[in-house]
């Protein structure tokens, strides 16, 4: 008890903690307060206690470590393999993505929490590559919805040749010659409307 008042000390006063005192706040009462105040000043260098914290689902403390803090690499492959939706997309909001997580965002295949990131940032050309050869078409609209692809991976998108997606994206859309070229050689009449109507003849699409 002597040892736990100690601690407690020591964090309102703002003190740097070894890592056997920071495990030992697990122990206490109330963990997730006495962890609010210490990371009001320091941000927490071991993997395992970053994991065993955000373990205590206390939102208002991740929210706040999330947008301080980067998070050590063992930690987001613990957040990704926990797959709790809730703090995945308070994490989301606030950190870019190194390219293999977005790979691991892109294969959970969680719409929303696809949502959650491309409103705050973008995907590499190589996570593109990665949502576009994955074919799920729901993750694919809510990409298209935030950004157009690279150059490259339009051309591998259009060649896919999928009607709803294509209508989608050329109305928002205006594609290169190269990527025009295969859409009119697909031959989709909804497609080839849609395109025509918003850039060739937009005053035709407004009066339909």
């Amino acid at each position: 008890m002597k040892e736990e008042k100690v601690l407690q000390r020591k964090i309102k006063r703002g003190h740097t903690l070894s890592n056997h005192e920071l495990l030992a706040i697990f122990d206490m009462e109330e963990p997730e307060k006495w962890f609010r105040i210490h990371v009001k000043h320091y941000k927490i260098f071991s993997s395992e206690i970053e994991c065993k914290m955000i373990a205590l689902k206390n939102y208002a403390l991740l929210n706040f470590y999330f947008q301080n803090y980067l998070m050590k690499g063992e930690t987001v492959d613990y957040l990704f393999s926990c797959q709790d939706v809730e703090i995945l997309n308070l994490f989301l909001r606030h950190n870019l993505l190194s390219v293999e997580d977005q790979f691991k965002l892109i294969e959970l295949g969680n719409p929303d929490l696809f949502r959650t990131y491309l409103n705050n940032w973008y995907i590499d050309p190589a996570a593109q590559e990665r949502l576009v050869n994955l074919q799920n078409k729901e993750m694919i609209r809510v990409y298209i919805t935030y950004h157009r692809f690279d150059p490259e991976i339009e051309l591998a998108f259009v060649k896919q040749n999928n009607p709803s997606l294509l209508q989608y994206y050329v109305k928002k859309y205006k594609v290169s010659q190269e990527a025009k070229d295969i859409l009119f050689a697909n031959g989709d009449h909804n497609v080839l409307q849609a395109y025509i109507y918003t850039w060739v003849y937009p005053k035709a699409w407004i009066k339909k």
